[in-house]
């Protein structure tokens, strides 16, 4: 014999099941049976990948502390994409943008 339980759900959710046949009420309290299974395995799931990562963080020796060290020495490093050093050349403004054009032109 199943477990009672009480489960809250919206008006409406709770007015269909109220208004269904004996057989459709078995086959949503197995619907919901499945469900609420599905998701105690899902989170448990997650809970063991959770765990599996910890571990593998403690082997690496990357506890809270050197985490937070890593992240403070790399505070100061954030640069742009755009940030390259720069390139001696003869070529003007206007040769680049010519240069551009042309490119254009070609594609």
């Amino acid at each position: 014999m199943a477990d009672r339980i009480t489960v809250s759900v919206d008006p409406d959710v709770a007015e269909v099941y109220r208004s269904a046949s004996d057989g459709e009420r078995r086959k949503l309290d197995l619907l919901i049976n499945l469900r609420l299974r599905e998701a105690m395995e899902s989170r448990t799931s997650q809970r063991n990948i959770m765990v599996e990562i910890s571990r593998e963080a403690q082997r690496r020796d990357l506890t809270p502390e050197n985490l937070q060290s890593i992240l403070e020495a790399r505070r100061g490093e954030t640069r742009s994409p755009f940030n390259v050093p720069g390139v001696n050349t003869r070529a003007t403004t206007a040769d680049v943008l010519d240069a551009v054009r042309t490119s254009r032109k070609k594609a």
